[in-house]
């Protein structure tokens, strides 16, 4: 992985910083069907400034999956100035003073435990959002409980996907 600045992109012939998430496209989680804004928990990670700079980690094991993500987001959040990638936590760790938010894929290739990740994120003052295309209820359960800010699943469009990095970028989980 890598630093990807999506500001200094000539790629897209479309212009990426100008579209907007609408509040109509955000109003449903992609797993209860509902969106509910609650006070954060993992109080040990610091939030940013919605509407200011906002720098995310993405980890997955999927290179594809990867940048693909961070394509689309950007469609919806305008305001994303650096993402650092990977396929693993260590160096988003590593590099925690300049991540926002860490976007996790539950199941890695590499074996690790989900939860012990979160942990290890949540403890160097991540805050996590959870992104799934299926992981049983208990290893979320245990992800939840080790300090995970919310979930969204990997089957939910970019704008759920974009609107949880909002609200948990503003300090509260979103569930």
């Amino acid at each position: 992985g890598g630093w990807n600045s999506p500001r200094s992109s000539t790629s897209s012939p479309t212009n990426r910083w100008t579209t907007r998430l609408r509040p109509a496209e955000a109003r449903h989680s992609p797993v209860s069907g509902t969106r509910r804004v609650l006070p954060s928990l993992a109080t040990r990670c610091h939030t940013a400034e919605v509407g200011n700079s906002l720098r995310l980690g993405i980890v997955d094991d999927h290179p594809a999956i990867l940048r693909g993500v961070l394509a689309g987001l950007l469609d919806f959040l305008p305001d994303v100035v650096a993402t650092r990638t990977a396929l693993c936590v260590e160096p988003l760790i590593e590099d925690r003073r300049n991540i926002d938010l860490v976007i996790l894929d539950v199941n890695l290739g590499d074996d690790t435990d989900a939860a012990q990740n979160v942990a290890a994120l949540v403890d160097a003052g991540l805050p996590v959002l959870l992104y799934t295309q299926g992981a049983g209820r208990a290893l979320i359960a245990r992800c939840f409980r080790a300090g995970a800010s919310g979930i969204v699943a990997k089957s939910a469009d970019l704008a759920a996907l974009a609107e949880a990095i909002r609200v948990i970028a503003s300090g509260h989980a979103y569930l």
